[in-house]
């Protein structure tokens, strides 16, 4: 089927399927948020329901996001890589289809099944079917798309689910894949097997390890912070991922290079990767404030939401110069002084009189977040040996979608107790805020601390 596309134009079909996938991942996550009060509403969902929609796919994602690639390598990318549209289509419609909560979160966790195996896929035939004198330009065009879509995302969420039914918002996802599917198909030469093991071991203790202590922080409330169950899950999960270190470094193809974070670089980076991941978590908080304190329709819900979300577009490139001519320090620290300021403002103005107070929250948000991301993300690439960069992007990833559910899930639990505390949404939101604005002040300081040591250990 590959013979279909002529060898000169083959890249440009295969870049076409790679960033449609790209695409479909971002608009998907970004889509749900603005849905979720209509869905909450119509399925009936609980609160802790609402907040499990979200996290069940985050923590599917963390977990076998290294896996993925590592299966990858081994049985080819090109067929894990369509593996991963099929699971992630058929999930979607799962979702459309659902009429109860079991089945939501079941769809909605092989959805993130699904993400776990496009997500380092993707790259890896990317950069095999460029020169390198090209990854650059294409990896930027690449990201961009998936910029985009994560901007537009809460507008088309909005719009669809105010106009049509929600359920249109998992529908979408089908002719995406479907295209997707076809143009891989079509374009993708079948990659080359690779002989190795599978860390089986390295690879259950990271899931089991994850699961344990993010379902714990998740059920703590309704089970009980004291009971067995959570007490197993959550002490049971420290200890398997402090397994992890010692094991894996006699493993013979170990899951996780721990030997990564001896470069300072890399380190830092990722911990800065972490934190954003964490506090990016709070957004989705907002999404249900738009509406159900705010009463904004979802249309407008959306289109607030965007306005946070766009300025990576026109950031991204701002973060790259300062990066380029001042090193990782200034964009940084700047980004996270900014995400604190639009945090402390929504702690100062809870309730806004007028929609445009909303606008010291979304756009210095919306500016800080790219300032961090983008050179975290050159920071730990740079002065990486070429046979290194796949495993650490890897576990570059695995450690930000990590941020991402434990964000979710330390956020969640504290919006909880705060609603069963003062039974005020505004009062529970407003709490969640002042742990977030804490968290980033947290982050600023160790970004500082850590980024100035690299600077003098560069010296």
């Amino acid at each position: 089927m590959t013979g279909l596309v002529s060898p000169g134009t083959r890249k440009w079909w295969i870049l076409a399927a790679m960033t449609g996938s790209n695409a479909l991942i971002f608009l998907d996550q970004s889509v749900l948020p603005v849905a979720l009060p209509t869905i909450q509403r119509e399925l009936l969902f609980s609160e802790l329901i609402v907040q499990w929609t979200i996290n069940i796919y985050l923590l599917v994602l963390t977990t076998f996001a290294l896996a993925g690639g590592r299966i990858g390598d081994i049985l080819g990318h090109r067929k894990i890589f369509t593996l991963g549209l099929l699971l992630f289509g058929l999930a979607s419609a799962f979702c459309a289809l659902s009429q109860n909560s079991g089945m939501f979160l079941a769809s909605r966790a092989l959805q993130g099944l699904g993400g776990a195996l496009l997500i380092p896929t993707a790259p890896a035939i990317l950069s095999k079917a460029f020169p390198s004198d090209q990854q650059g330009k294409v990896f930027g065009l690449f990201l961009s798309v998936g910029a985009f879509f994560l901007s537009v995302g809460p507008v088309v969420g909005g719009f669809i689910t105010q106009y049509m039914s929600w359920r249109y918002v998992f529908w979408i996802n089908l002719p995406i894949a479907a295209i997707g599917f076809l143009l891989t198909f079509i374009s993708v030469p079948r990659s080359a097997k690779k002989i190795e093991t599978f860390d089986s071991f390295g690879f259950l203790s990271l899931v089991l390890g994850v699961g344990g202590i993010i379902t714990a922080l998740m059920q703590g409330k309704y089970w009980g912070w004291t009971s067995w169950p959570i007490l197993i899950m959550g002490f049971g999960g420290l200890f398997l991922l402090a397994l992890l270190a010692p094991i894996e470094r006699k493993a013979q193809d170990p899951f996780i290079d721990f030997s990564l974070f001896r470069r300072s670089s890399y380190t830092t980076a990722n911990l800065c990767l972490f934190c954003i991941q964490f506090i990016l978590m709070l957004t989705v908080f907002w999404a249900i404030y738009f509406q159900k304190i705010l009463g904004y329709s979802p249309l407008v819900a959306g289109i607030w939401s965007m306005v946070a979300s766009s300025p990576i577009m026109f950031v991204g490139a701002l973060s790259g110069h300062l990066f380029d001519r001042y090193g990782g320090k200034l964009p940084i620290v700047l980004g996270f002084c900014l995400v604190a300021f639009a945090i402390l403002w929504f702690v100062i103005v809870p309730v806004p009189d007028s929609p445009w107070l909303l606008l010291p929250v979304v756009l210095p948000f919306g500016c800080g977040v790219p300032l961090i991301i983008i050179p975290s993300f050159t920071l730990f690439l740079k002065g990486l040996p070429h046979h290194k960069k796949g495993v650490a992007i890897g576990m570059s990833t695995t450690l930000r979608q990590l941020g991402s559910t434990a964000g979710m899930a330390v956020f969640g639990a504290f919006y909880l107790h705060q609603m069963d505390k003062s039974g005020s949404q505004v009062s529970a939101s407003t709490s969640i805020n002042v742990l977030g604005f804490c968290i980033t002040l947290f982050a600023l300081v160790l970004a500082w601390t850590l980024l100035q040591k690299n600077n003098k250990a560069a010296e």
